[in-house]
């Protein structure tokens, strides 16, 4: 081969890359958009009516917290991680409104951050606002780290298997 018709097959072969890494953005960028706004959502309801059922007689009324009333320690913790996931998602969607979040790879990195930190803090609110026990709280976060020390795993494996794919010579 000569070397014009090099060229213009690397040429040809980066452009391709460069629409498929275009499409995958769009696709990621929507997948995290609804991800966010669903988030956001949860949170936002759970802010509102807050964990604890209504007990007649007791004193407490609709959407007053029974959890902030019996255990104010796991109430606090309740409210911290949704607050935390709560404006992680509005930070996440407004991110995501800007083109520029995808072309720097600072931002891309923050970005996510924000989606662990995002999940992480609505896993916490869940975990401390639907249990009842401590010892429930102890194996609900037992739980979660396992999930994510496996999830940590396969994505390491799918990453070092992309590598090695992309480093073996093509015949």
């Amino acid at each position: 081969m000569s070397s014009p018709q090099v060229q213009s097959t690397v040429a040809a072969e980066t452009e391709e890359r460069a629409v498929q890494q275009e499409e995958w953005l769009r696709e990621m960028r929507g997948s995290l958009m609804v991800v966010a706004v669903l988030v956001a959502s949860v949170t936002y309801t759970a802010g509102l009516n807050p964990p604890g059922p209504f007990f007649r007689g007791q004193g407490h009324f609709a959407g007053d917290p029974v959890l902030r009333d019996k255990n104010y320690n796991r109430f606090a913790t309740f409210l911290a991680g949704n607050t935390v996931a709560f404006a992680q998602s509005l930070v996440i969607i407004i991110m995501l409104v800007f083109r520029s979040t995808f072309r720097d790879h600072l931002w891309l990195y923050l970005l996510r951050v924000y989606v662990v930190v995002d999940v992480s803090a609505l896993v916490v609110a869940y975990a401390v606002g639907s249990t009842r026990e401590p010892y429930d709280v102890l194996f609900s976060a037992f739980i979660l780290v396992v999930l994510t020390i496996l999830c940590a795993a396969a994505a390491t494996f799918v990453i070092r298997c992309r590598r090695s794919r992309r480093r073996r010579p093509q015949q």
